[in-house]
């Protein structure tokens, strides 16, 4: 049975690459999809109230769009980090609330020794800067509420970048990932470097008037640091209109090695998170981790859902050998049409500029480990769905 959504990628493509909330780029991270794609999907294939769900959802681009589109957005992933963003984004708190706990902070603030502080850390920051964020590891409670998450978000997100802005707090580092330290010693010697005299209070602050200039979501969502297979349990029986996600690219990002400078803010280790999160799969062992993803969002789903796999084209040394590729989402069509507990209605190719991409910052020939996204079309019923009637068009205002 043959189904048509209609769905254009021009449509996402002709909006401005900034197109979006200002909340949206809190923290940078390695391999999201700019808000206006799940944006489209949304606003195409939900309605007012509805449950969204990403049940891989790295900065919480998916779950926060639903919110301030007026669904319930829902989002875990096993990254303590990517979930600090997408609680932040989801539960985001009243200025006044956030202006008050930081003013109180500002206030009672105590400087903290910095001797026991990781040299790879202690090159980047001043003294200064050392102490206010050793205070805002003490200080700040994740688990209190939304006002201590979201106020630590924006601490991630300031701790490296173009510093010769106030709202970035390092010697000059790309924002989006954390360079490794034996790099960043050398460069920093290299160009006799010195860390910036910033305040970690005030770039809170000159981010928060950027956050709070647009009125954010109208309906509040859901975060949990939890693993694929446990979907169930933070469902509690609740079923999903839309699921909208982007599981782990085959071998492509090592997000604990990529972000270790915002996992040390986060008491995190890099090399236990890798291994937590386990990227090094083999194909066999990627397709069988797919298939149970698959497997589990069926259970959360509606009989009417639409689920959207954002998978790649991979190329080079991923496992698959020199100067071979694969097509990820026909893979896991071919594979597991007629095995798994959904149904596939098809392949979405997403052509983008590879000149775009933010692992070309490595050089010439990097940045093609992906060539295209693969957006995988499944659903629970092909016949419930073909008798269904979706909008046309999408409102980008």
């Amino acid at each position: 049975m043959k189904i048509d959504l209609k769905i254009e990628p021009d449509d996402w493509h002709e909006q401005s690459a900034r197109w979006g909330h200002p909340v949206h780029s809190i923290c940078s991270y390695m391999a999201s999809f700019p808000p206006r794609v799940p944006h489209y999907f949304i606003s195409r294939f939900t309605k007012p109230g509805d449950i969204v769900l990403d049940p891989f959802s790295g900065r919480g681009t998916t779950p926060s769009e639903a919110c301030m589109m007026g669904r319930k957005g829902i989002g875990s992933d096993l990254n303590p980090m990517a979930v600090v963003l997408t609680k932040a984004k989801v539960k985001m708190p009243k200025q006044k609330s956030v202006n008050k706990r930081l003013n109180e902070m500002e206030k009672l603030f105590e400087p903290q020794p910095v001797e026991e502080i990781p040299w790879q850390v202690k090159m980047l920051y001043s003294d200064k800067v050392l102490k206010q964020l050793c205070y805002m590891k003490q200080e700040l409670n994740l688990n209190s509420g939304s006002v201590d998450n979201f106020l630590m978000a924006i601490i991630l997100g300031g701790m490296h970048g173009d510093s010769t802005k106030a709202n970035y707090l390092s010697i000059p580092m790309p924002n989006t990932f954390s360079m490794s330290p034996t790099y960043v010693k050398k460069y920093i010697k290299n160009h006799k470097l010195k860390p910036p005299q910033h305040d970690v209070f005030d770039m809170i602050r000159y981010r928060l008037d950027r956050y709070y200039k647009i009125p954010t979501m109208s309906m509040k969502g859901e975060a949990y640091p939890s693993d694929i297979r446990d979907i169930s349990g933070y469902m509690k029986g609740r079923k999903a209109n839309l699921i909208f996600s982007s599981p782990p690219y085959l071998k492509v990002i090592r997000y604990g090695k990529l972000n270790w400078i915002r996992l040390w803010m986060l008491s995190k280790e890099a090399r236990k998170l890798d291994d937590k999160l386990d990227d090094k799969h083999t194909m066999p062992k990627y397709l069988n981790f797919i298939e149970s993803s698959i497997n589990e969002c069926s259970k959360v789903m509606k009989d009417d859902g639409l689920c959207f796999f954002v998978v790649g084209q991979v190329s080079g040394n991923r496992g698959l050998g020199k100067d071979k590729s694969v097509d990820l989402g026909y893979k896991i069509m071919d594979e597991f049409n007629g095995r798994v507990n959904m149904e596939f209605i098809g392949v979405i190719d997403d052509l983008y500029n590879k000149d775009s991409k933010v692992s070309r910052i490595w050089g010439a020939t990097k940045g093609e480990a992906t060539k295209y996204d693969q957006i995988v079309v499944m659903c629970k019923n092909k016949a419930i769905i073909k008798k269904k009637k979706y909008p046309g068009k999408v409102d980008w205002s």
